[in-house]
């Protein structure tokens, strides 16, 4: 997976956010199909979880996930590709917003949570992008 560089912390709106654009590759190297179901993004301070982050459907006609969806069935032997899209704010945390972990967290057919870590942050909530050039994980196995 591949975290995009836009990524960070930006003031909107309604106050200070941080996005995610993550684009992934799910590999089914099996012969049976596999499901991923409710990808998504959590933040943790100190290895405790303090939040999900949103999963974006649909921005400017844009469509993410599986057509708005952040679950997925994966046919035998297939590899996809998707692009997907996070997004937090700030007031919406209250008052443990400080984080210093992100992590992706997704459940298989068996309804097996599996999480990995994407990054640690120093600074979380300071303006600007998330430097993720060449950012590569392996995050199943």
């Amino acid at each position: 997976m591949v975290m995009e560089e836009q990524g960070g912390v930006r003031n909107g709106s309604n106050g200070i956010i941080f996005e995610v654009p993550l684009w992934i590759e799910l590999q089914n190297t099996s012969n049976a199909v596999r499901v991923i179901r409710d990808l998504n993004i959590l933040l943790f301070r100190d290895g405790k979880e303090l939040s999900q982050m949103m999963q974006i459907t649909n921005q400017d006609n844009v469509w993410y996930g599986n057509e708005g969806a952040y679950s997925f069935v994966l046919q035998p032997r297939s590899l996809n590709k998707y692009d997907l899209h996070f997004l937090i704010k700030k007031n919406e945390m209250g008052d443990n917003c400080q984080f210093d972990e992100i992590r992706l967290r997704y459940f298989d057919e068996k309804d097996k949570k599996h999480t990995f870590t994407l990054d640690k942050i120093d600074r979380c909530w300071e303006l600007g992008n998330l430097n993720r050039e060449g950012f590569w994980t392996l995050a199943m196995k």
